[in-house]
């Protein structure tokens, strides 16, 4: 199956973009692939903390939402949102390589209306039994009009 293009789906772009690609969509279950780009300010001798992981699972469950978005309206093109917490964060390591292509995988876990619940993991593609972070993560999705509004908002 293919899947749109990822920056069809969320706004960021590289070097804040870091999730490349989707794998796999079942229902409420998303599986991306991720990196990080050489130019991403965080990076410090081919290493970034850990914490980005946290930010490509934030990345895959807006993927993720504006997929199950476009599942109830077909006609809706992008949204918007904002992480409003992380809960359970675990880190298998410190760092992560930049050389290295991750998996993401985010499952939304329950919603109540636009504030959506996410379980995220990140393995590296290589050693994919090697979970490197794991989190539940809480996200506000603004609808599509907000959306557009606030990104004229940020625009001028």
């Amino acid at each position: 199956m293919s899947y749109p293009p990822i920056e069809s789906l969320i706004p960021h772009r590289r070097p804040a973009r870091m999730v490349d690609a989707v794998l796999e969509r079942r229902g409420d279950f998303i599986r991306c692939q991720a990196r990080v780009a050489a130019e991403h300010p965080l990076v410090l001798d081919g290493m970034v903390p850990a914490v980005l992981g946290l930010e490509m699972g934030a990345q895959a469950a807006a993927a993720l939402s504006v997929l199950l978005a476009r599942d109830d309206d077909p006609g809706f093109r992008t949204g918007m949102g904002y992480l409003v917490g992380v809960r359970k964060a675990r880190f298998g390591s410190p760092l992560l390589r930049i050389t290295s292509q991750y998996w993401v995988v985010a499952r939304r876990s329950g919603n109540a209306g636009p504030l959506a619940l996410f379980e995220i993991e990140v393995y590296d593609e290589q050693r994919e039994s090697a979970r490197l972070v794991e989190g539940q993560l809480s996200a506000y999705a603004l609808g599509e009009a907000e959306s557009l509004q606030a990104s004229r908002k940020q625009n001028h």
